[in-house]
């Protein structure tokens, strides 16, 4: 038979205090009552990428490499606002700028600023793709709709 002692006793309760023991019954918390009558709402998830991600700075075509086209040089702030040029790359290589533009994005969407004029221009924009809408009215040298959209070139101007 083995006789404990009080030192002994401290020491195992001691040890049950750092261990989250206990010799004593463990008791049970009252289960909560179910909730009823409540519905939970869960708020809608936008997967859309900010524009910083989908529209990187850079280069912007809407024709192959030596062909006559329009490209945007494009400059995308972390706020998810643009700025940046449309101009015309001529087939010798000659470039004109059209217009410069600023420009806010929302999900998607990017509402054009050219100089004073009150009235903006729209496009769309996804992974790393602009599209001007109704580019034709106000981009003389394009030829059809295709022509209004415009893919980010890795390489840039060539």
């Amino acid at each position: 038979m083995r006789v404990r002692t009080a030192g002994t006793l401290v020491l195992v309760g001691v040890m049950a205090t750092l261990l989250g023991c206990s010799s004593a019954k463990p008791s049970r918390a009252p289960a909560a009552p179910p909730v009823s009558g409540t519905t939970l709402q869960t708020a809608p998830v936008s997967t859309a990428a900010p524009a910083t991600q989908d529209l990187p700075s850079g280069i912007y075509v809407n024709g192959a490499q030596g062909t006559a086209h329009y490209f945007i040089t494009l400059t995308t702030a972390s706020d998810g606002t643009l700025s940046g040029t449309v101009s015309y790359l001529y087939q010798d290589g000659h470039n004109f700028q059209v217009f410069a533009f600023t420009a806010t994005t929302h999900t998607g969407t990017v509402k054009i600023t050219v100089g004073s004029q009150t009235e903006a221009l729209s496009a769309t924009y996804g992974v790393r793709t602009l599209t001007l809408d109704g580019c034709l009215s106000y981009l003389g040298l394009a030829q059809s709709v295709a022509e209004c959209t415009f893919e980010y070139s890795p390489a840039g101007l060539q």
